[in-house]
């Protein structure tokens, strides 16, 4: 009688139990015991213990499979995830992949029939099984984490970055394959297990790492790890979301943990555990998924500020899919992806490996990595690679490893903290000792050849001690290294493609000679037909100019002009008659008019024996020119009101005036334009006049009225060509100057736009010192406008430039203008300094000149990524000051401040740290430093170095610093923003704001609001005004109800609109109806929604 199929599996544990209970006692320890039962596989029923016996099981120790009906060597469960037949048994040496290895030969090595490298490493998998090398074990690895990077090359782990938390304290590994990053903890898979390293405060459980059994898969998530082993899936760390709660898994192949969730790759399909506020652990349909990958979000580096990623992408055999949050719109696979083997999602962007449609449909497709999501910092911007296997997304960089190495792009292009700057890797699978990095081993797989300089397969030498014999892939050498058409053996120069002839046989083909033909010549630096052997300035003289008609051309003359001075000490190098010009004017000084005060013009208003610059008279009136308010004009001598109209003209010569300067005003050809915000702070209607005055202090046009009448609180805008209407003039080059003049109290904004429509404010100057003229070690360049208000020539200006540490750079007291006439000015740039003080630096300098009260000094710094220029002419400074606006190092921007000892003694800094509510941070009256700041020098302190000395940890929103001083200094406050865009912050107002953009502006402007006092500043009122003049909304209402002492809060846009009751278009001022002596406002606006720019600072008529 035949049993049935229930009675066939009783019997047979039946036979089990009994075998394993008399076998078990006398196990011998050589035995082997595939299921690890206590039965050895010799007398074991079951050897995988998969619940089919042996003599039923095509597969008997393989736990995962027990089916092959075509008898071909092949698991019927796996031939479908590889597109084979489990019916044909034909298909067993098929080679899908052509990697010279038989479908059944890639499954008894467990690697993938339709790969030639399964393990993503670079390595075929024929070439790994025939040198002794694990194909299913990465040789090779790439990791990118949110502020550091990691790979596996020949020596082991390696880490770059920002080195915070430990995050680059690599442990001692042996043999590792893999490597995972998550928000500050990074993990590893060794020979030992699995070991992690990186923020050994965090708790949650991140340090305690379960018993693992030969673990093969490795991924990190936010506060979480997973790893895959013989056992499945096992996971520790955070469990809030229930990210470590594992499901029922079928034969897991793949993991990967995200923020607060976690997937794996089955083979059911993709299944995803934990938090789920985004659908994030919805996985949509997959047809035969092969890998997964989850987005870890989170803060970490230099970008602490909190972002979530919640997103999760798969490759099946239909393409890539993501799911979840789709901010960025990093769930939106992008078209044209072809046959993907590798995806990894970051912060908030995705990256695959695919066949990519790079150069157009039409196009055959190209192997690259494609990205999508957000591209802030150029982190989807794939480069070209040349056949890449692994990709890896970080917060803002991005890592590829390919058949030339790693490469990383995004975040870090300015080598700040190098996390994108991948070091010295030995990429070396050949061991010739030629590392495959940057593909410097154009046979990374064949010890006996490394170089093929025109690429085309063939070696052009042997490596030392190898020839032809040991060659590993039959490699034959090339007769045309350079593969320029010409066989090596004729042409004369076989590695260069640009050259084969040497007609003249002087060492330099005939491409670059520029004599071929003659073997003296070759080389013609000027372009001037005389080959530099016969030129007589072969490096700067193209016209071959030869003032003194000797040997050397006047370019490498040290006497220009023969006249037995050196060009150095001769004042007129090409004027043999003369060799002084005391004022440097260019007019020898027998025949100057004026030799002792700069005049190259030779002005001589009133055509007398004495140049303007020397005449006390100028317009031989009979007035001295310091007594006349018009030296050039003899009809004029005086200007009562000081309205710029002589009394003799002026119909109301006694009218009081106000008057206002906007010191950088452009014309409208200009790259970079300024408009200026005229706005009446008075309580009466004013009709404003200007004068205009070019850059060597001419009057541009006459004395206008600058538009209709401006009401109380009301404003006037005016662009360049406004002012170009007014006065009746073309558009000037370089700055003007424009001196405006009212009845009452105004304002003076000016701003400049910059290209690309980026706005920062200008009209704000200093007397006798700038602090931020940046050196020569910075891409940015420093300018320095110096200006003359006054109606008198300046004299000669005299200054002296300080390094970081207090000592004099070049020469002291260096004359850096011989005269500046009345309302003229002149740019000095960081090259012009440097030769005036006969010396360049590095690191920022400042510069201290011998004023007087007509002269302003506007410092700008030109900023070349932005094309545009920033002021840096505000700061605070006395014996004591406030740091207004000090971001913790957690920020998203930066705040950083130089602390500059403006006196003749050493300085010692204290300060005391206070919370946004007015709390104190820490203890007061800490010191900032342990050494103090030499005469002159200067300290730049970071958020950390305070958070440092005070000896605390990072605070929540901006803080107040309060700083007392031994002698007098100066705070310069810049702000740095994630994109690396730097402002000048540490200015601020007492009682208005006057750049409150409205809501047709995509800025947001925000009020900050400090009491810099001991008591709390009670019932805050205010009235916001349109450019009318018109109260928007209510007026006189209650901003602030009570703001504690040394506090501070914020009032955005949209606080001020809730609080007026109204919104409104344009720019708006807020006027403080009550000021208290102790409030200060900081006029910030947020540009981009990245950097904010410091509006607080402007001229106020007097």
């Amino acid at each position: 009688m035949s049993k049935s199929p229930t009675q066939k599996s009783e019997l047979f544990f039946l036979l089990a139990l009994i075998f394993w209970a008399s076998a078990s006692l006398a196990l011998s320890p050589a035995s082997v015991d595939t299921d690890k039962d206590g039965v050895e596989d010799s007398i074991d029923l079951d050897d995988d213990g998969d619940g089919v016996a042996d003599s039923f099981d095509a597969f008997p120790t393989n736990p995962r499979y027990t089916k092959d009906s075509d008898s071909d060597g092949m698991p019927d469960k796996w031939e479908p995830l590889y597109g084979l037949n489990p019916n044909d048994s034909g298909d067993a040496s098929s080679d899908k992949d052509q990697d010279g290895l038989s479908a059944k030969e890639e499954f008894n090595v467990n690697t993938s029939p339709n790969l030639k490298d399964s393990d993503r490493d670079t390595l075929p998998d024929k070439w790994e099984t025939e040198n002794d090398r694990d194909p299913t074990r990465p040789d090779y690895w790439i990791e990118a984490g949110a502020s550091h990077t990691c790979a596996i090359d020949d020596e082991g782990v390696k880490c770059w970055g920002y080195d915070r938390r430990e995050v680059l304290d690599i442990p001692k590994l042996t043999n590792p394959s893999m490597v995972s990053i998550g928000q500050y903890r990074t993990c590893a898979i060794d020979d030992e297990g699995v070991k992690c390293w990186g923020a050994p405060e965090l708790s949650l459980g991140q340090s305690r790492i379960p018993v693992l059994s030969n673990p093969v898969d490795l991924s990190v998530g936010l506060e979480h790890a997973c790893a895959l082993d013989d056992e499945g899936v096992k996971c520790w760390g955070d469990n809030s979301s229930g990210q470590l709660d594992v499901p029922d898994l079928s034969l897991p192949s793949n993991i990967s943990a995200g923020d607060n969730h976690t997937c794996a790759v089955d083979d059911r399909g993709v299944k995803c555990w934990g938090d789920n506020s985004n659908g994030q652990i919805d996985v949509p349909v997959l047809s035969i998924p092969t890998r997964v990958s989850s987005g870890v979000g989170g803060a970490g580096g230099t970008f602490d500020y909190i972002e979530d990623a919640f997103f999760s992408c798969a490759i099946d055999d239909e393409g890539i899919k993501c799911w979840g949050l789709n901010d960025w719109a990093k769930t939106e696979t992008p078209s044209l992806l072809e046959s993907p083997t590798d995806v990894s999602s970051g912060r908030q962007h995705a990256c695959a490996v695919a066949n990519v449609y790079s150069k157009g449909i039409n196009v055959p497709p190209e192997r690259g990595v494609k990205c999508w999501g957000r591209n802030k910092t150029g982190e989807s911007s794939a480069p070209e690679l040349l056949n890449p296997v692994q990709v890896s997304s970080g917060a803002l960089h991005t890592c590829a490893l390919s058949d030339e190495g790693i490469k990383c792009w995004g975040y870090e292009a300015d080598d700040r903290y190098g996390i994108t700057l991948v070091p010295e890797l030995v990429i070396d699978p050949d061991g010739d000792t030629f590392s495959n990095q940057n593909g410097q081993d154009a046979f990374p797989l064949d010890p006996a050849a490394s170089r093929d300089t025109d690429g085309d397969g063939k070696p052009d030498d042997w490596n030392t001690g190898k020839t032809e014999k040991d060659s590993t892939m039959s490699l034959r050498l090339d007769n045309d290294d350079d593969n320029d058409g010409v066989l090596d053996t004729v042409d004369a120069f076989p590695l260069d493609s640009t050259e084969s002839a040497d007609s003249d046989a002087d060492g330099y083909g005939n491409n670059v000679d520029a004599f071929p033909f003659d073997p003296t010549e070759w080389l013609d630096q000027d372009n001037d037909g005389v080959g530099d052997a016969e030129d007589n300035c072969p490096i700067a003289n193209a016209d071959q100019s030869n003032a003194d008609g000797d040997a050397l051309g006047n370019a490498c003359d040290d006497d220009d002009d023969n006249d037995g001075f050196f060009d150095y000490e001769d004042e007129l190098p090409l004027d043999s008659s003369d060799h002084k010009d005391l004022d440097g004017d260019g007019v020898g000084d027998k025949i100057d008019n004026c030799p002792s005060i700069s005049n190259s013009a030779q002005l001589n208003n009133d055509d007398d024996s004495l140049g303007d610059a020397c005449d006390d008279d100028d317009d031989g009136d009979g007035v001295d020119d310091v007594r006349d308010v018009f030296p050039f004009d003899a009809s004029e001598q005086r200007d009562s009101d000081g309205d710029g109209i002589g009394d003799n003209s002026d119909a109301f010569p006694d009218d009081a005036v106000v008057q206002g300067y906007q010191y950088l005003q452009t014309g409208s050809i200009s790259q970079n334009v300024t408009s200026l915000n005229i706005l009446n702070t008075s309580d009466k209607t004013q009709t404003f006049r200007a004068v205009l005055f070019d850059s060597q202090g001419n009057r541009a046009g006459g004395f206008s009225v600058v538009g209709e009448a401006v009401p109380p609180r009301g404003r006037k805008i005016l662009t360049s060509e406004d002012l170009e209407k007014i006065f009746d003039v073309p558009p000037w080059s370089g700055p003007a100057l424009l001196q405006v003049s009212g009845q009452g109290s105004f304002d003076l904004m000016s701003k400049l736009e910059n290209p690309s429509g980026l706005e920062s404010n200008t009209n704000c100057v200093r007397e006798d010192r700038v602090s931020s003229l940046e050196g020569f070690d910075s891409r940015n360049i420093s300018y320095v406008r110096v200006i003359n208000i006054g109606n008198q020539d300046t004299g000669q200006i005299r200054g002296t430039l300080y390094d970081k540490n207090g000592n004099v750079i070049g020469e002291r007291e260096s004359l850096l203008i011989s005269n500046l006439s009345p309302h003229a000015q002149t740019w000095l740039s960081r090259d012009k300094l440097a030769a005036k003080v006969g010396s360049r630096w590095n690191s920022e300098a400042m510069l201290e000149v011998s004023s007087t009260s007509d002269l302003k000094l506007l410092n700008l710094n030109y900023i070349i990524d932005e094309s545009t220029f920033f002021n840096f002419s505000c700061f605070e400074n006395n014996s004591s000051g406030r740091i207004y606006l000090q971001t913790a190092s957690t920020s998203q921007n930066i705040s950083a401040t130089h602390l500059i000892n403006t006196s003749d003694n050493p300085l010692e800094l204290r300060g005391t740290l206070y919370a946004g509510d007015g709390t104190q941070i820490g203890s007061p009256n800490q010191l900032l430093l342990t050494d103090s700041i030499p005469p002159r020098g200067r300290e730049v302190i970071t958020s950390s170095d305070i958070e440092i000395a005070f000896g605390v940890s990072a605070w929540e929103g901006p803080a107040l610093i309060e700083v007392v001083g031994t002698d007098s200094f100066e705070l310069m406050t810049k702000l740095t923003s994630p994109i690396g865009l730097t402002s000048n912050t540490n200015c601020a107002r007492e009682n208005q704001a006057h750049n409150i953009s409205g809501y047709d502006k995509s800025d947001v402007a925000y009020v900050r609001f400090i009491n810099i006092g001991e008591t709390p500043i009670k019932n805050v009122r205010g009235s916001l005004y349109d450019s009318q003049g018109n109260i928007i909304g209510n007026p006189e209402v209650i901003i602030i109800e009570e703001l504690s002492p040394k506090a501070q809060t914020w009032k955005s846009r949209d606080r001020l609109s809730d609080l007026i009751g109204d919104t409104w278009n344009g720019l708006a001022s807020l006027k403080i109806v009550n000021a208290h002596k102790n409030l200060r406002l900081l006029n910030l606006n947020l540009v981009n929604n990245d950097s904010f720019f410091n509006f607080s600072c402007y001229e106020s008529g007097q």
